[in-house]
């Protein structure tokens, strides 16, 4: 069945999916898991998929601040006013959509110095297995809705899918001259090696690369 997905002109990604998800209903899944005959007709699919681009442009981001700019005054929608907020803490403090659904309205408020403090509750990260902070919502917005708002503005400037909005703003961020290792304690990445491999655009990824023998 598998050896036919590849003759349909499926990616080499829902192939693996496939293997996956049938090795989890067969009663001896390692027929397919450690099958040399599959595996090597996954090898041969990547030898011969389209070539990867390994390099991505940094995305302008003019547009979307230009628009951003124009949401302000006392007829602009409430709905409106929440856009602009969700992307403005995504892109000033790499924040994901989780990230911002699990922001309690208790725990925000603003400084003597007029900064503005809150905290993100339970967010993906862990500590040696364990939350960081126990979770406390008070009608949060879905992270669907949040991400849909992002996806919104930043459609405004670039025409790429799956755009994500953490990995735009690191890269603008190390762009502009601030240290990986400040990028990545603000991202709460365990190392600069994850924003490198991971999320900055410009880097020539080592992980795609095979060495030629």
């Amino acid at each position: 069945m598998l050896l036919g997905q590849g003759e349909l002109g499926y990616a080499i990604s829902i192939i693996q999916l496939f293997r996956s998800g049938a090795s989890q209903l067969h009663h001896t899944p390692t027929i397919l898991t450690k099958s040399d005959e599959l595996n090597r007709f996954i090898q041969v699919l990547k030898s011969q998929a389209p070539p990867v681009r390994l390099h991505r442009p940094t995305i302008d981001l003019k547009l979307t601040f230009n628009f951003i700019s124009s949401l302000d005054g006392p007829l602009i929608s409430l709905s409106h006013r929440q856009m602009k907020l969700t992307f403005l803490l995504g892109i000033i403090c790499f924040l994901r959509p989780s990230d911002l659904h699990r922001i309690p309205f208790s725990s925000t408020k603003v400084t003597n110095t007029g900064s503005l403090y809150f905290e993100v509750h339970c967010p993906k990260e862990k500590r040696k297995h364990r939350r960081i902070i126990k979770p406390f919502e008070l009608k949060p917005l879905s992270v669907r809705t949040i991400q849909r708002w992002i996806g919104k503005l930043v459609r405004i400037s670039t025409t790429e899918p799956h755009v994500s909005l953490r990995s735009i703003a690191s890269s603008l961020a190390l762009k502009a001259g601030i240290p990986k290792d400040d990028i990545a304690t603000m991202a709460n990445w365990s190392c600069s090696a994850v924003f490198e491999h991971h999320y900055r655009r410009e880097h020539l990824s080592l992980n795609s690369i095979s060495p030629t023998r």
